[in-house]
Order: C-alpha cells, then sequence, then structure tokens
C-alpha cells in the first residue's frame, strides 16, 4: 500500500519464488531490495517513475488519512516519521530515513508493541528481548551476520539467532546503526556499545564508542577505563586513556587515590609502565 503522504505500509514477502537464490523487499520511498543468498550481495534499485498512491489523498490535518496516527496499525514511530516529512525523500538523501521506517515500522526492533518488523524474517533474541530483522540488510552491513548467514543459517524459513549475553540497550543502537548509520551513543552504554560492536565485526561503531568513552573520562574514571581497555585488547583507547593519566595524574591523586591501589592491584604490569612514564615526564 502506497499511501498519498509517500509512505510505504505494506512491504511484500509472498512473490512465490519458488527454488529462487533472491530475496525481495519493498522499502519506503521507492527503493527496491533485491538480496542474493549466494555470496550475500544486496542491490538497491531505485524504481522509475516513483511508486503512486494506492489510495486518494484524504483531508488536510491527517496523516495519510489517520493510518499512522495513534490509533492506526503502524504506531507512532511512523506517524512521527510522515509528519517529519519521511519516508519518500529524494534519491540517497531519504535512504537512512527509510530505512529507519523499516526497522521502526509496525513496532518493528522489539518496540512497544511487540509487533514484528514489516517482512521481518530473522528474530534476534538478545537477552530477555527480541528484536525483528531483516536478513538481507544484517548481510549486507555487518560482516559477522553475513558470515553466520553464508554458514547456511538463511536456508531456514523461520530463522532465529542468540545474542544470550549482550546487552539489549546496546544492540538496540547497533541495529539502528546497521539500518541508519546512526551513531548515538549514549554515555552509560558506551562500554557495552565498544564491545558489542566489535564482536559483530563493525569496527566503525566500536571505534566511535571508544573514542566518546576518552572525551567522557575523568580523574574518578579513568583508572577503571584503562583496566577495562587493557582487556579487551582496545589499544587505540588505551593509548589515549594513558595519556591522560600522565596528563591528570595529580588530580587523579587527589580526587580517587583508592583508584592507584586498584591498578597496581589488578595490573602490576600497566601500573609499572604509568609509573615509569610519569618518571620521565617529569624530567621534561
Amino acid at each position: 500500500m502506497v499511501w498519498p503522504c509517500g509512505l510505504v505500509t505494506t512491504l511484500s514477502t509472498d512473490f512465490n519464488l519458488t527454488g529462487s537464490e533472491f530475496g525481495l523487499a519493498l522499502l519506503p520511498g521507492g527503493w527496491l531490495a533485491v538480496h542474493a543468498w549466494s555470496g550475500s550481495k544486496m542491490q538497491l534499485v531505485r524504481l522509475e517513475p516513483g511508486l503512486q498512491p494506492s489510495l486518494p489523498a484524504t483531508a488536510p490535518g491527517t496523516v495519510c488519512g489517520g493510518a499512522l496516527g495513534s490509533g492506526g496499525p503502524f504506531g507512532a514511530a511512523a506517524a512521527a516519521a510522515a509528519a517529519a516529512g519521511l519516508p519518500g525523500l529524494p534519491g540517497l538523501d531519504g535512504l537512512a530515513a527509510d530505512l529507519g521506517a523499516l526497522l521502526d515500522g509496525g513496532g518493528g526492533g522489539g518496540g512497544a508493541s511487540g509487533e514484528p518488523a514489516v517482512g521481518a524474517d530473522v528474530e534476534v533474541v538478545v537477552g530477555d528481548r527480541s528484536f525483528s530483522c531483516h536478513r538481507a540488510i544484517l548481510a549486507a552491513r555487518c560482516e559477522y551476520f553475513r558470515r553466520l548467514f553464508q554458514s547456511g543459517f538463511a536456508d531456514s524459513s523461520r530463522s532465529k539467532v542468540s545474542l544470550p549475553d549482550a546487552d539489549p540497550g546496546a544492540f538496540s543502537l547497533i541495529l539502528r546503526y546497521i539500518y541508519c548509520a546512526a551513531m548515538d551513543f549514549p554515555s552509560p552504554l558506551l562500554r557495552a556499545l565498544a564491545e558489542l560492536a566489535d564482536r559483530l565485526l563493525l569496527p566503525a561503531a566500536s571505534l566511535t564508542a571508544q573514542r566518546q568513552l576518552l572525551s567522557a573520562t575523568c580523574p574518578i574514571t579513568v583508572v577503571e577505563d584503562l583496566l577495562w581497555a587493557e582487556g579487551r585488547g582496545f589499544e587505540e583507547l588505551l593509548t589515549g586513556l594513558k595519556a591522560y593519566y600522565l596528563a591528570n595524574a595529580h588530580r587523579i591523586l587527589e580526587e580517587a587515590p583508592h583508584s592507584l591501589e586498584v591498578l597496581m592491584m589488578r595490573s602490576p604490569k600497566l601500573h609499572l609502565e604509568l609509573y615509569a612514564a610519569g618518571i620521565k615526564r617529569a624530567k621534561r
């Protein structure tokens, strides 16, 4: 269904392509996603001319005739997208918004409505939460899922992936990064985000979270951040935190003296390295 505002509120998966090696998905805004299971490749095709509304325009002041309002079948998330002028933006400018609307449509991504995302064909269970997703998008945007699906997992018509030891809140944000390239990472989840992104082979997202963590560190938290970064092997973050520690040694001693004992007990090697670097720094 194509509404007068340009929103595609249905996404057909019943193409009856028995034996086909391709999966098709019609994205909001007139993009056709063609996913080849063999090799796990996805192509986006812009349908020209643009899709025409299936229904006539409705009265002014309504959002697609109420279909996207609070009482409509697609919930507040879709209504907000339409009210903001999304989807239906021309060309690639609206692609991220289109994919975000696809993720949010029908309560997708484990939303409050609990309904599956439109056209979803794989379920990702993270802790006590379940996220309905699209295999083609996960495979195209995330190396971890691409390898997983290529291993034969994608042959199942009803598939489920479990990440039991991951943080559901972090995965929700990672999922939005996969769909929309959004990196709006809140401070309380930076460690979980960096770890999960690294695990899912998303280096750009992991590095962004690590750099935000470095920017947010302070004398009270820097030792714990150092120990955590050392344990995860995040070398760039570890180098930045060492530099912060050396530049703020006096503040750390004044504001968090107990943390120095923690550092000495939990990582003697790192403590010795920073102690020696501090002596060299003082001689300059």
